[in-house]
């Protein structure tokens, strides 16, 4: 009964189209005249097929996917691309039934598949083919020497060239590498302990760079500021010089992002500077060996969260991808916030926010187990995390030509062309707290103030505002009386107002 089973499943096989014939693995077989999930062939029978199954399914009845065949409908095909964020097929909750939570990650080969770790001590792995919107089961992730599975601290970065690398995270020190054309992992000398003797935390990041023809893996080690370097070809890691911060602690959110040219930007979670509200970036010289000890501009604190403008510190779920000269980067942090940014970083712009709503139809934000990562020069994939499997695609607005980007969204003016005329939205009025959130739009560049004053026209506050065109600032009311304040924005050739109420 088996060999007549197989005789059948062999000649199906053959029926359908395939590359040149490399070891897969069948994991399950259905037949068209039922049985579950697994009647059929023994699983993991391995059979010479060819390197994958040209489109991952072939009708209703008998549908291929790379790891998986089975005689259920797939799923639906992806939304049509268009300007941004779409929900796609969520990540399969097979094998442990559990949702994405910390670490989580994606990786990409570049050209047909993004890879995905659930991460929440999960061993599961998947792969995920934009072009047919498919999952397909690969080789879980073993425990190895440190017989843990990934948990926070797990990060992965692919080397374009069929190899992911990997940290387990976890408080473990554990390294590995997945071959993507074997399906087959293969543990590596592990993560140093370093100068703290500590084991890999949240906060951790992982970002490939290719240097004089050598594939190299650098890490920020999470938890504190050590950074360290793995060289591919003698398997080996190098110890760097950490990353300089005003405070040590690089907590989960942090993250790493590769420009693909002579620099690595690092992005510091939960700390800002307080002067201008914007978190801490820092930027390596990879040529040099030397990090800036100047900080950049991160990720503004204000921007729009749940229908309002509020103050949001870049937190676990945080991440970052590079794009045509634009660094893209979720806030995570349980928010729904999406900036760009391009060097030297002097304004963020906002995008459109992730939805809150997807197929679970809950209201889920993005959170632990957040992540980001490019596809193409106009789209982007995201995980949500925050214990859900949703799995989301941003497509590029048109208007996103390098010069700025499209306008952002604010309680003022939804996202659309810029206004004819200068304005001011305010996120909270009448304002109860220690400071209001403000967003200016003007329809010209250069110098500009925001001055307070009291219901009497008496000017109480001057404060200098960027050059942009569009940007978030917060007020500081501690100062300030409970009543009725008068805010005016001054551009030169342009003015705005709105009244202020503070009530506490």
């Amino acid at each position: 009964m088996a060999e007549s089973k197989a005789a059948v499943a062999l000649a199906l096989l053959a029926a359908v189209a395939v590359v040149p014939a490399q070891n897969h693995r069948i994991d399950w077989f259905c037949f068209s005249s039922g049985g579950g999930p697994g009647a059929g062939l023994e699983n993991g029978i391995n059979v010479t097929l060819g390197q994958a199954i040209q489109g991952w399914g072939y009708g209703e009845q008998a549908r291929a996917t790379w790891g998986y065949w089975y005689n259920t409908p797939g799923p639906p095909p992806a939304p049509p691309p268009h300007a941004g964020w779409a929900e796609v097929e969520s990540m399969p909750s097979r094998n442990s039934g559990r949702p994405v939570k910390d670490g989580a990650w994606l990786a990409t080969d570049g050209l047909e598949v993004i890879y995905a770790a659930k991460g929440n001590k999960s061993d599961d792995f998947f792969g995920y083919r934009p072009a047919q919107n498919r999952w397909a089961e690969l080789a879980p992730w073993p425990k190895g020497r440190e017989g843990k599975p990934p948990r926070k601290g797990s990060r992965g970065a692919a080397d374009g060239s069929g190899r992911i690398y990997a940290t387990k995270g976890n408080n473990t020190t554990g390294f590995w590498r997945y071959e993507t054309g074997a399906d087959s992992w293969t543990q590596l000398t592990d993560v140093p302990l370093g100068i703290t003797r500590k084991r890999v935390k949240g906060g951790t990041d992982l970002v490939h760079v290719v240097q004089d023809d050598i594939d190299y893996l650098y890490l920020l080690k999470g938890g504190r500021n050590e950074f360290y370097r793995f060289n591919t070809t003698t398997g080996f890691w190098d110890t760097l010089a950490p990353v300089p911060s005003a405070r040590s602690k690089w907590n989960k959110g942090s993250f790493l992002v590769c420009d693909g040219a002579n620099a690595i930007y690092a992005h510091q979670a939960t700390y800002y500077d307080r002067t201008i509200e914007h978190h801490y970036m820092y930027r390596y010289d990879i040529a040099a060996d030397t990090w800036y000890t100047t900080p950049l501009r991160g990720m503004p604190l204000l921007g729009y969260h749940a229908g309002r403008l509020r103050m949001k510190k870049s937190k676990d779920g945080a991440a970052g991808a590079w794009s045509e000269g634009w660094l893209y980067a979720l806030k995570g942090g349980n928010s729904q916030q999406f900036f760009r940014s391009a060097p030297p970083f002097e304004t963020w712009y906002e995008m459109d926010t992730m939805p809150s709503r997807g197929t679970t139809n809950r209201r889920k934000m993005v959170k632990a187990g957040g992540d980001l990562v490019t596809w193409d020069t106009r789209t982007f994939y995201a995980l949500k995390g925050n214990k859900t499997r949703e799995f989301w695609r941003y497509t590029k607005w048109q208007e996103e030509d390098g010069r700025g980007g499209r306008p952002p969204r604010s309680g003022a003016q939804a996202a659309g062309a810029l206004p004819n005329r200068a304005t001011l939205a305010l996120g909270a009025n009448p304002a109860t707290g220690p400071t209001v959130a403000i967003r200016w739009n003007s329809a010209t560049s250069g110098p500009k103030r925001l001055v307070v004053s009291d219901i009497a026209g008496r000017t109480l506050r001057t404060r200098l505002l960027p050059a942009s065109r569009t940007g978030t600032t917060a007020l500081d009311l501690r100062t300030l009386a409970p009543g009725v304040y008068l805010l005016r924005l001054e551009t030169g050739a342009e003015t705005a107002t709105a009244r202020l109420i503070i009530a506490r």
